[in-house]
């Protein structure tokens, strides 16, 4: 057993929200809890600025993206993939979860609940070479 107060690993809490449907319908399980809305995020409640938070987020979003064609999902499962990262992020904190894990792992579930056809494993390495290569030409673009 997980000792109290411990974090559940993103994938974890991914797998149990979209597991939910079981219990509730998906739309219950991503709504919004009742009541007034709050002005800050998890993340913003964790010290990073507004805009350091979009950047990130609109930087996971394209890297999802640019994963989902490369493994050939189709446009609906990115769509279902971009929204769930981004209400994943509602709930959790930019700096207790790896966005790049939790962007494959938005996609992968997406792939799978719209009846893709991708392996979990072609999905994995596609996005890791996107990754690699994107923090190369990053690295490239600093020595300039």
């Amino acid at each position: 057993a997980a000792a109290k107060g411990a974090k559940k690993p993103a994938l974890l809490t991914l797998m149990s929200a979209a597991g939910a449907h079981k219990r509730h319908s998906m739309a219950d399980a991503w709504e919004r809890a009742s009541g007034p809305m709050v002005d800050l995020s998890p993340s913003q409640r964790d010290g990073v600025s507004a805009e350091d938070e979009d950047r990130i987020l609109l930087y996971s979003s394209f890297f999802l993206e640019s994963c989902g064609h490369l493994v050939g999902a189709s446009k609906v499962s990115i769509a279902t993939a971009l929204l769930y990262l981004r209400r994943f992020y509602e709930r959790q904190s930019l700096l207790r979860h790896d966005h790049f894990l939790v962007a494959e792992t938005c996609l992968f579930l997406a792939v799978k609940v719209e009846e893709g056809v991708q392996l979990f494993r072609d999905i994995i390495l596609k996005c890791r070479r996107l990754r690699r290569q994107d923090a190369e030409t990053q690295s490239c673009q600093s020595t300039k």
